[in-house]
């Protein structure tokens, strides 16, 4: 008997220990993690112009920049999507002369901004806080601002390496696969453009967002995020974004960039449209 309570307990220990260790080696593995700071900053931009029969202009710019230290994250990201164009007034099909020296018209303008933090609690978990601004008279804002608070959770995240071994010393290539989703609270003050009654309003919603990310080798990857914002006090309110991309690079820094924007509001500004949409081909510079 006394034997069987020995064994027993030698192998209790044992198992303590086998925990401990690989408590241990989280630990670790997590501290590795966040001990090193990190950043990145990159700029994306595209345009189209064409003049003769028909002059028109378009310009798109992006650009995102992040700061990690210790637990602590900055993210700042910016861009514009600007256009115009001279017009067909007497729609004849043919711009005249006196349609051409008034001047371009501006048909597209959008202009954005946010920042954000996040405070890691793992490497997997953060909470975070937003703000952000952007202007887009054609779908009836002249300004829209709006803060954001949530927890945002990497459900699964592999990565993989791929290619022949590499000598020590080199680093070697790997493919990531990662599935992330986020809720939250967005509080919005918008700000309407002249003839829009009211002028001002308040958006007070929940947030749910979720985001998938596939490299298909390390120079290509596919990426797709959609945002649900559900108003708390307006079931009717309801609006989604929608982001999907696939880029490949052309060099170490050069990425090409297919995107497609899908904005959606079931009740938009008065006299708007619900659906906004914008695809773009563009080229993106990873300068860190």
């Amino acid at each position: 008997m006394m034997s069987v309570l020995l064994l027993a307990l030698s192998i209790a220990h044992a198992q303590d220990s086998s925990a401990e260790a690989a408590a241990v080696d989280w630990k670790a593995q997590e501290a590795a993690e966040f001990e090193k700071p990190e950043s990145t900053l990159s700029i994306e931009g595209g345009g189209s112009y064409t003049s003769g029969n028909t002059e028109f202009f378009l310009l798109t710019g992006k650009l995102a920049a992040s700061h990690r230290f210790g637990r602590n994250k900055f993210t700042f990201g910016a861009g514009a999507n600007f256009g115009a164009s001279k017009i067909d007034a007497n729609a004849d099909g043919i711009l005249s002369e006196g349609e051409r020296t008034a001047g371009y018209k501006r048909n597209a303008g959008r202009f954005w901004g946010d920042l954000r933090y996040d405070r890691f609690l793992s490497p997997r978990d953060s909470l975070y806080f937003l703000v952000g601004a952007f202007r887009d008279v054609y779908a009836g804002y002249d300004w829209r601002t709006h803060e954001q608070i949530g927890y945002s959770r990497v459900i699964f995240r592999t990565e993989k390496p791929v290619g022949d071994p590499v000598a020590e010393g080199e680093t070697q290539p790997t493919v990531k696969t990662e599935l992330k989703s986020e809720i939250g609270v967005d509080y919005a003050q918008e700000d309407f453009v002249d003839g829009v009654d009211p002028n001002f309003d308040h958006f007070i919603a929940g947030r749910l967002m979720v985001s998938f990310l596939h490299q298909f080798s390390p120079a290509t990857s596919f990426y797709d995020e959609v945002e649900i914002y559900e108003s708390f006090f307006d079931v009717e309110d309801f609006r989604m974004v929608n982001e999907a991309t696939f880029s490949t690079k052309l060099t170490d820094v050069i990425s090409l960039k297919l995107s497609n924007v899908v904005l959606f509001d079931n009740v938009p500004v008065e006299g708007r449209r619900k659906v906004d949409q914008t695809t773009l081909i563009t080229l993106v510079a990873d300068l860190i």
